[in-house]
């Protein structure tokens, strides 16, 4: 996807695509407090691996901490995660500026070496990033497995009224993948009308769909919705 040397602002971008949201179109619509759009929110990420340095998350306000024992290096890993952040909270600096370039952003990678994911870990990384302080959580990836240890870090979050959600994951009509199968987490489905712009690992702007996608832009316009 080709963009001239002027960065794209993913609110006004979505809110051209969706006039009837809300929270779009008061963000968009603020101008020069773009840079500063998402102020004093603290979110989580829990995503599988992400590249610090790409030049649109030069600037923000990231807190990451890995959990996996052998982080993966897969360029597909580092551009789930680097994905998400910049959707999030992308600077502008280059190619993008998120929904909430000006709010903290804490991640928790969880990616092996494999691909994979150790549920024990991952319910670690999902307790961390309750106690971190994030006031919503946002899990763009999953598992057809229930497992219990993911189950109860889902329990303690809900317990602390920290709100979860996560990509629903496999094809519609079947179950829902977990942590997204289980009561207290908002099921994100892919997005009906198309793909969103987002930053990879090596820098360049590409169009990306899925629940995963759409896990993390429904966090933001829960933030921008609450503001």
């Amino acid at each position: 996807m080709e963009r001239d040397a002027t960065p794209m602002d993913l609110a006004e971008y979505l809110a051209s695509r969706w006039p009837n949201e809300p929270a779009l179109a008061a963000a968009s619509s603020r101008g020069a407090s773009a840079k500063t759009r998402g102020a004093g929110a603290v979110l989580g990420l829990l995503d599988a691996a992400i590249e610090l340095d790409v030049e649109d998350l030069v600037g923000a306000a990231l807190q990451v901490r890995g959990f996996a024992r052998r982080a993966a290096t897969a360029q597909a890993a580092r551009d789930h995660g680097t994905c998400s952040a910049t959707l999030l909270v992308g600077q502008g600096a280059q190619k993008l500026r998120g929904l909430l370039p000006g709010a903290r952003l804490h991640v928790a990678t969880v990616a092996e070496a494999d691909g994979g994911a150790n549920p024990t870990l991952a319910a670690e990384a999902l307790a961390w990033l309750v106690d971190s302080g994030a006031t919503l959580i946002a899990v763009p990836m999953g598992s057809r497995e229930r497992e219990p240890e993911l189950e109860r870090a889902v329990a303690y979050a809900a317990a602390r009224g920290v709100p979860v959600l996560a990509a629903r994951g496999g094809p519609a009509g079947e179950p829902a993948w977990f942590p997204a199968g289980y009561p207290t987490v908002r099921a994100v489905a892919e997005l009906s009308d198309g793909e969103i712009p987002v930053v990879g690992s090596d820098g360049t702007l590409s169009l990306r769909g899925g629940s995963s996608i759409a896990c993390v832009v429904a966090a933001a316009l829960a933030v921008l919705g609450s503001r």
